[in-house]
């Protein structure tokens, strides 16, 4: 059972499970909850306060050098339940200390739904990660038609074959390059040895 998927029984590997963000194991309503769920976003948790101490803060927020939001008289709590808004602060990284800082109210919640949104492969983000690597594919397939007698010299793979490569061609490819520094550290030892003469 994962916590933050409201107790519901999923089953996962051992593989799986280490390969999950934090934020989908810490138990929900806590502490650790919010301060991972804050890391993956580089959010920094608050809580809440009373509202005139928060729009005291809204008004005049000061710079990241001030950080007016651990003020003393700010006493800040844990929110009830994840639903609950709180205080977040989302620059509190930067190295600009003369900046503003960024205030966010959100319930952890709604924060947990955006991290599955982005981590969760989508048909457009499927496609525009298509989209890019044939890009790159062509780009380098470009770079690499400078050199095509070489390339063809160390029997390469048809360059059009690499614009969208199988597993054998990517295979033919890397033994083809394999095949051309063994030959280049041959011929840097030979020039070696005829210099020594």
């Amino acid at each position: 059972m994962l916590p933050d998927k409201g107790g519901q029984c999923i089953c996962k590997s051992v593989w799986e499970l280490a390969q999950l963000p934090g934020h989908q194991l810490t138990a929900p309503d806590t502490g650790e909850a919010y301060e991972s769920v804050g890391k993956a976003l580089m959010y920094k948790p608050l809580g809440i306060a009373s509202p005139d101490l928060i729009d005291d803060l809204r008004k005049f927020p000061g710079t990241l050098a001030d950080r007016r939001w651990e003020l003393p008289q700010i006493a800040w709590a844990m929110p009830e339940t994840e639903v609950t808004p709180c205080f977040w602060i989302t620059n509190s990284w930067e190295s600009d200390t003369t900046q503003e800082p960024k205030f966010l109210w959100s319930s952890l919640q709604r924060l947990r739904m955006d991290l599955e949104k982005r981590s969760n492969p989508t048909p457009q983000k499927m496609r525009a990660v298509q989209d890019q690597r044939e890009e790159s594919n062509h780009r380098i397939v470009e770079a690499l038609k400078k050199s095509e007698g070489f390339w063809h010299a160390f029997g390469g793979p048809d360059f059009e074959r690499l614009k969208n490569p199988s597993q054998d061609v990517l295979e033919a490819a890397e033994a083809m390059v394999a095949r051309q520094k063994q030959w280049l550290e041959s011929a840097a030892a030979k020039s070696v040895n005829l210099g020594s003469e």
